[in-house]
């Protein structure tokens, strides 16, 4: 009889894992990296596809939003 194992698969690389952490631990060390606010603004050039916009606007809670602008605000760097 054949055995059987889960397995998890990234969208991004294709690559298969045999945990999710590790996917996770994939796109960490492979896709994000840091960048300041001035940087964000200016990633004109990426587009977000639209069934993601729409899950994002779907989810977004405009005061909750609002307050951490206002609480970063406070800060020099920002």
């Amino acid at each position: 009889e054949g055995i059987t194992k889960k397995v998890y698969s990234s969208l991004l690389n294709g690559k298969i894992f045999s945990s999710k952490h590790a996917v996770v631990d994939d796109f960490v060390k492979n896709y994000l990296r840091p960048m300041t606010m001035v940087e964000v603004q200016n990633q004109n050039r990426f587009k977000i596809e639209e069934h993601f916009l729409k899950f994002l606007q779907g989810h977004i809670q405009e005061d909750k939003i609002a307050a951490f602008v206002e609480s970063i605000g406070g800060h020099d760097e920002f």
